[in-house]
C-alpha cells in the first residue's frame, strides 16, 4: 500500500479552502500598518512598564507604605482632575483630526485654551475650598498644591497626545512618553542618592517632566500643521455634543477605577491606600495592550464609512485581545505573591491578594476598552454614559460596606463585578447598533 505524502504547497493548491502557510500569515500580519504601529507602541509600553515598575519600586522603598500612600493620593487627585477637565476633547481630537487633517490648528488651539482655562479654574477653586475647610483636604501643604498644579499640565499633555495619535504620529507619541517617564525616573534616582526624596519631591519631578514633554509635543504639531494654533469656537461647537457624551462616559469609567484609593484613604488610612495602589499599578501595567489597540483603533474606525466594516475590524481586535490577554493575566495571578515580595518587599505583601481579585475584572475591562471604539466611531450613544454612571454608584455603595469588613481584597472583588457588568451591558449596545436600524447610531 502506498502512502501519499502531501506537501503544504500541494494542499494550498488543491484543497477547496486554501490555508496560507504560517510564514505567509505572519508576513501578512506584520505587513499591515496598523499591526506595526501596535507592535511599536507595545514595545514602547513595555519599556515604559519597566520604567514605571522601577519608579514604583524606588518610590515605595524610599517612602514606605504611608509615604507611598500619600503619593498615590496626590497622583489620584491630579488624575481625577485631568479626567474631569477633558470635556471629552481627547476623544474628539482623535476622532475629528482623523476625519479632517485641516482641523489640526483649531483642535490644538482649543486643547491649549481648555487646559489653561479649565486647569487654572480647578486649581483656584479647589485650593480655595480646601483652605476654607481644611478637614475636607485629603492632603496638606505643598503636596496638595503640587497635586492640584498637575491638573492643567496633565490636561494639556493628554489632549496634545491624543492629537498625535489622531494624525497617526505614533513615533512622536512614543518619544514623548519615553521622555516623560524616563527623565522623571532619572530625577527620582538622583534625588534618592542625594537624600532629597519625599512625596513632594517625587510629585514635583513628575510635574516638571509632564510640562516639558508636553511643550515639545506642541512644537512638533505646530511644525506639522504649518500654522499657529488658534482656538476655533465653530469647531468646538460642532463637536460639543459628541465630546460631552464621550466625556461623561469616560469620566464615569475613570471613577470606577480611581475612586478606590481615595475611599480607602478616608475609611482605612494611607497604609491601606498604599497597598491597593501597588495592586492597581501592577494591574494597569499588565493590561496595557488593549489601551494601545484602542487608541490606534479609534482613528482607523473613524476614517471608515461602512458600519459593517467597522464592526468586523472591531471584532477582530477584540478577539485578538482576548486570546492574547487571558493566558497572560492567568500567569500573573500565579506569580503575584512572589512578584510583590520580590519587587516591593514583605511590607507590601497584602497587595498580592488584591491584585488577584482584580484580574477577572481587568480581562472584561480590556475587552470593553477595545470594543467600545466601535461606538466612539459612530457617535457614542448616550446609554453608555448611564451604564458607567450605574457602575460608579454600585461601586461606591458596595465599597462603603465592603471596606470595613474585607479591606482591599473586597475592594478588588467589587471592581471586578463592576467591570463585568459594564462589559456585558456595553456588548449588548454594540450588538444592537451593529445589527439594528441604521438610523440610530448616535
Amino acid at each position: 500500500m502506498k502512502i501519499l505524502v502531501t506537501s503544504p504547497a500541494h494542499l494550498e493548491e488543491h484543497t477547496p479552502y486554501p490555508l496560507p502557510s504560517l510564514r505567509r500569515r505572519l508576513h501578512e500580519m506584520l505587513s499591515a500598518a496598523f499591526v506595526r504601529q501596535v507592535l511599536a507602541m507595545y514595545v514602547t509600553r513595555i519599556v515604559l512598564i519597566a520604567i514605571g515598575l522601577a519608579t514604583t519600586v524606588i518610590v515605595a522603598r524610599i517612602l514606605g507604605p504611608e509615604g507611598r500612600g500619600l503619593y498615590a493620593v496626590a497622583t489620584a487627585i491630579g488624575a481625577i482632575g485631568v479626567q474631569c477637565g477633558t470635556l471629552g476633547l481627547h476623544t474628539v481630537n482623535s476622532y475629528a483630526v482623523a476625519k479632517d487633517r485641516s482641523a489640526l490648528p483649531g483642535l490644538l488651539g482649543n486643547s491649549l485654551a481648555a487646559s489653561a482655562v479649565i486647569g487654572a479654574s480647578a486649581v483656584a477653586g479647589l485650593y480655595t475650598v480646601f483652605a476654607a475647610w481644611p478637614e475636607l483636604a485629603p492632603l496638606g501643604g505643598g503636596l496638595l498644591f503640587l497635586a492640584l498644579l498637575s491638573i492643567p499640565f496633565g490636561l494639556a499633555y493628554t489632549l496634545v497626545q491624543s492629537l498625535l495619535l489622531g494624525v497617526n504620529a505614533v513615533a512622536a507619541y512614543n518619544r514623548a512618553e519615553l521622555a516623560n517617564r524616563g527623565l522623571a525616573l532619572i530625577m527620582i534616582v538622583a534625588a534618592t542618592l542625594l537624600h532629597m526624596a519625599s512625596p513632594q519631591a517625587v510629585c514635583a519631578m513628575g510635574l516638571a517632566m509632564t510640562a516639558g514633554t508636553g511643550a515639545a509635543a506642541v512644537g512638533w504639531l505646530v511644525r506639522l500643521s504649518g500654522c499657529t494654533p488658534r482656538p476655533s469656537w465653530k469647531l468646538f461647537g460642532s463637536n460639543l455634543s459628541y465630546g460631552l457624551r464621550a466625556y461623561l462616559g469616560t469620566f464615569f469609567c475613570f471613577l470606577v477605577s480611581r475612586t478606590d484609593v481615595l475611599m480607602l484613604k478616608y475609611l482605612s488610612g494611607a497604609e491601606a491606600a498604599g497597598y491597593y495602589s501597588i495592586a492597581g499599578t501592577m494591574a494597569d501595567n499588565v493590561a496595557i495592550l488593549p489601551v494601545i489597540v484602542a487608541s490606534l483603533l479609534l482613528p482607523k474606525l473613524s476614517g471608515t464609512a461602512d458600519i459593517e466594516r467597522k464592526y468586523v475590524l472591531m471584532k477582530k481586535a477584540a478577539v485578538g485581545i482576548t486570546v492574547i490577554l487571558a493566558p497572560l493575566l492567568a500567569a500573573t495571578v500565579l506569580l503575584a505573591p512572589w512578584a510583590v515580595r520580590a519587587l516591593f518587599g514583605k511590607a507590601f505583601a497584602p497587595a498580592a491578594p488584591a491584585y488577584v481579585w482584580l484580574m477577572p475584572g481587568m480581562l472584561f475591562l480590556s475587552i470593553e476598552v477595545v470594543a467600545v471604539q466601535f461606538l466612539n466611531s459612530i457617535g457614542y450613544p448616550t446609554v453608555i454614559v448611564w451604564i458607567w454612571l450605574g457602575c460608579v454608584l454600585f461601586k461606591v455603595a458596595a465599597n462603603l460596606w465592603v471596606i470595613p469588613r474585607y479591606g482591599i481584597t473586597g475592594v478588588s472583588a467589587v471592581a471586578s463585578l463592576a467591570y463585568f457588568a459594564a462589559f456585558a451591558l456595553i456588548s449588548a449596545v454594540i450588538y444592537q447598533k451593529a445589527h439594528g436600524p441604521r438610523d440610530s447610531h448616535c
